[in-house]
């Protein structure tokens, strides 16, 4: 399988390089609670505190040693990207709100919020901009309805990125297998969750299938390193020209 240049393989602690990223809310980003998370064999932690401050993203980048952590931006301007980025924050998570200097500089990948109920327009621009990816969040929503899914298929479809989805905590392997076979590759538990759930879904996630070639991206198992280039499915080729009548 083809590995997309500079990034962080999402098998690279697996045994499987197909698996989906499994990556842990973190509610404040502070040492104790990256302490606590360093041992539930993540694949990465996202900080969902807007207001943390750098100096606590460094100490907690430090507890989780080579575990990839990214944080959800506010109201930051592209200098506070740059300080994230020397503290050792390895990726960053935005709304379309964001000034667009946050595309600017190097030092982390960068991953923009999207509505599943999005305009397939601005949907396929999205594929222009200089991100490594998107996510889509479906926080607050206590189950996964089938009208959801097919919202989730319809960004999938027309975003040629990796997809993540930011999910509830009442989720379930039959859920996650769900999203996998939709074209989901990574997903983002809420903050505060036990040993045993992690345990439960790494299980889960271990066992998924491979899946079938896409249409879109292959967005293969990773999380990309700033300037990051996903590699995207070239179009096959048809049998040949129509002749003209």
């Amino acid at each position: 399988m083809p590995t997309a240049p500079l990034g962080f393989r999402i098998g690279a602690s697996r045994t499987k390089g197909t698996a989906m990223l499994l990556v842990a809310g973190m509610s404040d980003g502070d040492a104790e609670e990256a302490k606590v998370l360093a041992t539930r064999n993540i694949d990465a932690g996202l900080v969902l505190n807007q207001s943390v401050d750098v100096a606590t993203v460094a100490r907690a980048v430090e507890v989780m040693n080579d575990i990839p952590l990214g944080v959800l931006l506010g109201e930051m301007n592209q200098d506070k990207v740059a300080e994230l980025a020397d503290a050792g924050c390895d990726f960053v998570v935005f709304s379309t709100k964001m000034p667009i200097t946050v595309l600017e500089g190097k030092g982390v990948g960068r991953f923009l919020i999207v509505e599943a109920s999005e305009n397939q327009n601005l949907l396929r621009a999205v594929n222009d901009l200089g991100i490594d990816g998107v996510v889509i969040s479906a926080i607050g929503e206590s189950a996964i309805t089938l009208e959801q899914l097919l919202a989730y298929q319809n960004v999938i479809a027309v975003v040629r990125k990796p997809v993540v989805m930011s999910l509830p905590s009442l989720v379930t392997n039959a859920e996650i297998a769900s999203l996998w076979k939709a074209g989901v590759d990574s997903i983002v538990l809420p903050p505060g969750q036990p040993a045993e759930l992690f345990a439960e879904l790494q299980c889960g996630i271990e066992n998924l299938p491979q899946r079938a070639r896409r249409p879109r991206a292959e967005a293969a198992v990773l999380i990309p390193q700033p300037g990051g280039v996903t590699v995207e499915d070239e179009e096959e080729d048809g049998d040949g020209e129509e002749e003209e009548i």
